[in-house]
């Protein structure tokens, strides 16, 4: 049976940092000279998001950075793709300092040589760092991420996992993403792996979409579509991030978040120190107060992205929806590269699928 694609709404170009732009033209202002007088970097750009992952940040770490450094952080709205893009396309003449990934980017970037290496004695805060934040040689991560299924509140019995999109008690109430997201590359690999078999064998997985998609409401391509679905009670869950959960919760939409029973996937935020950036040295300092216990425990309480400093604590009404370091020992990661050589196939497949 042939599934709506809904296509309502502009495209989210990174939903994991939500959609929007920077209040203030993209820039902010330093309050004062800290202990920075001495430096000569006198501004730092740096890629950001825009919207409400923006504001967060910019309260939890851009305010502070600049107090305490007297270096002004002059905000750029660029999104995950479009900054490697330009990076690859400037080869060390971006005009960028410090740039954000938010899925896994930084691994091409770092293969490219694109983001500087980072000597982790450098960093006075790596050493309470969840080992899975790691990057070789690079930046370590300073927020998690999880796939997990945002569904409302109100629905009389909540999702477990994975096994629940195909649920018959659920059938025409579930909402799935659509293979331009990460999270349908990442719903495909689960599937598969959960029926028996894996990256290098996925016939299973779209088997077991098939019979998702048979019980779903309709396939949606992006974020504000969704929000949509589940705000006017059309779905009673979707297949997302737990970032969107917490913005949708916060803007009043009942919603809960579930990291399914059956495992998931973990997404990496990371920021970089471009290569061929004359401050370096300052852009590193930015990155370390990144991983600073309260700076990401205020970012969490405000953007609902989990820290990787395991001593940070989030015990507001961020902690239903980000995953504990006990849950993150137990996350996956996705090979990007081995994503992005078979996507394309997975794609026509999955058209397909969704199609009968």
């Amino acid at each position: 049976m042939a599934r709506a694609t809904a296509l309502l709404g502009a495209a989210c170009a990174v939903a994991l940092a939500g959609c929007g732009s920077s209040d203030d033209g993209g820039s902010s202002t330093a309050a004062g000279d800290g202990g920075g007088a001495a430096s000569k970097t006198r501004e730092l750009v740096v890629t950001s998001y825009g919207g409400d992952f923006e504001r967060a940040q910019k309260k939890a770490l851009f305010d502070r950075f600049e107090q305490e450094t007297g270096v002004r952080v002059k905000l750029v709205t660029m999104y995950s793709a479009d900054a490697l893009a330009k990076l690859t396309a400037a080869r060390g003449n971006s005009g960028i300092d410090v740039v954000q990934f938010s899925g896994g980017q930084e691994v091409q970037a770092g293969d490219d040589g694109l983001i500087a290496r980072i000597d982790p004695a450098d960093l006075e805060n790596v050493d309470d760092v969840h080992e899975k934040a790691l990057h070789e040689g690079f930046a370590p991560a300073f927020a998690f991420d999880t796939t997990g299924i945002i569904y409302r509140s109100d629905v009389k019995q909540p999702p477990t996992g994975w096994a629940s999109l195909s649920d018959p008690q659920y059938k025409g109430r579930v909402a799935l993403p659509d293979i331009n997201t990460t999270f349908a590359v990442q719903t495909l690999l689960k599937l598969a792996s959960l029926n028996g078999g894996s990256q290098d064998d996925v016939k299973p997985g779209f088997e077991a979409l098939g019979k998702v998609v048979d019980n779903s409401h309709s396939v949606f391509r992006d974020a504000p579509t969704m929000v949509q679905l589940l705000s006017g009670d059309e779905a009673d869950m979707a297949v997302y991030d737990s970032g969107y959960g917490f913005l949708m919760h916060q803007q009043g939409i009942p919603v809960d978040f579930k990291i399914p029973d059956e495992g998931s996937y973990l997404t990496k935020l990371t920021m970089n120190v471009v290569e061929g950036s004359e401050n370096q040295e300052m852009a590193r300092k930015l990155i370390d107060m990144a991983l600073d216990a309260d700076v990401q425990q205020s970012f969490a309480d405000d953007a609902g992205y989990g820290p990787t400093n395991v001593t940070a604590r989030v015990t507001g009404p961020a902690a239903r929806f980000v995953a504990t370091p006990e849950q993150v020992d137990e996350l996956e990661s996705l090979d990007e590269a081995f994503v992005a050589k078979n996507r394309p196939a997975w794609t026509a497949e999955w058209n397909r699928t969704i199609a009968k």
